[in-house]
């Protein structure tokens, strides 16, 4: 029984791959390929260039809503949950790249390490990060979730948490979806309050980092925290 043409393309895309690498590929073919996991026989070449031309890029695919992504034809809602979640798991293996609990000992450490949990959120959201004595990574927690420019940020909930840890050390982090990847007059006070709240209770704040756009902004280091 002969290969039907889907098969006889995928097999020829493998060949490329192996021989290139899948970073040389068109954009809409790395796009297809992503397609092949989830998309048993279908075309997905032509699934890939619809979703290019309504998206923009794979960034801009990835980005998508499933609500929006299942406005394409040949994407169904299995689909469009496996694309939705592809930042999620970048997220994730940079994460993993720490290794399991890893030290975080400087401004710059914090910083990447923070990078990794905002890849898949669209509206402004706080996390909180608890460390040992020896600023090794307890866990993390999601304390609030907002809007597109606001998320708020209540001391007690960062308190009850981090006492739950028996955190040594908590660093707390949010993301501006807007952009702009400077604190408010919000930020700062609610930094200085949860800082002066956590002393209460022998918790040491090391670091306030602001996410956007893929870069990041330490309070601490840019002196709007208390030595």
């Amino acid at each position: 029984m002969s290969a039907s043409p889907h098969e006889n393309h995928r097999s020829r895309m493998d060949e490329k791959i192996r021989q290139s690498g899948l970073e040389y590929l068109p954009e809409h073919e790395q796009l297809e390929v992503m397609l092949f996991a989830v998309i048993p026989r279908a075309n997905t070449n032509e699934i890939a260039h619809e979703l290019l031309a309504r998206f923009g890029s794979i960034a801009g695919v990835l980005s998508a809503e499933e609500s929006e992504l299942v406005k394409v034809k040949g994407v169904g809602v299995a689909v469009a949950r496996f694309l939705h979640m592809q930042k999620a798991i970048l997220g994730i293996v940079q994460r993993g790249m720490f290794g399991i609990n890893p030290i975080l000992s400087t401004a710059e450490d914090y910083c990447e390490y923070t990078k990794t949990l905002f890849y898949d959120k669209k509206v402004e959201t706080c996390i909180m990060i608890s460390l040992s004595a020896k600023r090794q990574v307890i866990c993390f927690h999601q304390i609030s979730e907002g809007t597109l420019d606001e998320s708020p940020l209540y001391t007690q909930n960062v308190i009850k948490t981090a006492l739950k840890d028996h955190a040594y050390y908590v660093i707390l982090a949010h993301n501006h979806p807007g952009g702009v990847c400077e604190p408010s007059h919000a930020d700062i006070y609610a930094t200085r309050q949860i800082q002066s709240a956590l002393q209460a209770v022998e918790i040491i704040l090391l670091d306030h980092v602001i996410f956007a756009e893929g870069d990041t902004y330490s309070l601490r280091k840019n002196g709007f925290m208390e030595d």
